[in-house]
């Protein structure tokens, strides 16, 4: 970035975090994240959907999982929890291999040379809506339906107090996905009537994953009652 006279900003480092998680670099993720705090910038909550949907797309539940309790404990070490995970990396980019890599993408930036120190975040970050629901993909893509639901009721009970988690139509579509996938239609229907009473709007790709639902089933008659709804009711 210095060829034009560039300072990195927050999302430099967000859109650094993605390209580290496409390229399957887990052990490059967690010195991004170091980096951006060492050079003295602060995360935004771009920061740590990313950081989490790169566990999530590594497969690495237990990583994110760690990650989002540690935001809900508005714990300021959340550098230490992929630090961890780096270190045991099987054929882990080096140390110095790892910085000359950061330094050729994001020039003049601190690297806390010779300090093992864990770089602590400026404040808490609990999670948001994104991120909760990232999370929620995770569980879905193992296979994990139950927990799909406990973070769906925990999200309910933070937006109590914390807005920013309230459940979205990506949430609630996300849940009824799992659900259908299990095979659980009736109990995916019945989350779409609980979107009705949070004030949440089903869209086109809500209906359409339970009209599958019940098309695999070959529940037809529920399909067209369904799709009925969908007309009239939601005017889509």
């Amino acid at each position: 970035m210095s060829e034009w006279s560039a300072a990195a900003a927050a999302l430099t480092y967000n859109v650094i975090i993605k390209m580290c998680a496409r390229a399957g670099q887990k052990d490059l993720v967690a010195r991004v994240l170091e980096r951006m705090l060492s050079s003295g910038l602060a995360p935004c909550a771009t920061t740590f959907h990313s950081l989490v949907a790169a566990f999530v797309g590594f497969g690495d539940i237990t990583m994110a999982e760690r990650i989002v309790q540690a935001m809900r404990e508005e714990r300021k070490d959340i550098c230490s929890l992929p630090r961890a995970v780096a270190m045991d990396c099987d054929g882990v980019t080096d140390v110095e291999e790892g910085a000359a890599l950061l330094d050729g993408i994001v020039a003049g930036a601190k690297q806390g040379q010779g300090s093992d120190e864990v770089p602590l975040l400026p404040k808490a970050y609990p999670p948001n809506t994104r991120v909760y629901t990232t999370l929620m993909k995770g569980y879905m893509n193992v296979g994990r339906v139950d927990d799909v639901v406990v973070v769906l009721c925990a999200m309910r009970q933070e937006a109590l107090t914390v807005p920013a988690s309230r459940p979205d139509h990506v949430t609630y579509t996300t849940v009824i996905s799992a659900l259908v996938g299990a095979g659980d239609v009736a109990r995916a229907h019945a989350v779409l009537g609980e979107m009705a009473t949070a004030g949440v709007p089903a869209n086109r790709v809500t209906y359409n994953v339970l009209l599958k639902g019940y098309c695999q089933q070959l529940q037809i008659g529920k399909a067209r009652e369904l799709f009925k709804e969908m007309v009239t009711d939601a005017g889509i």
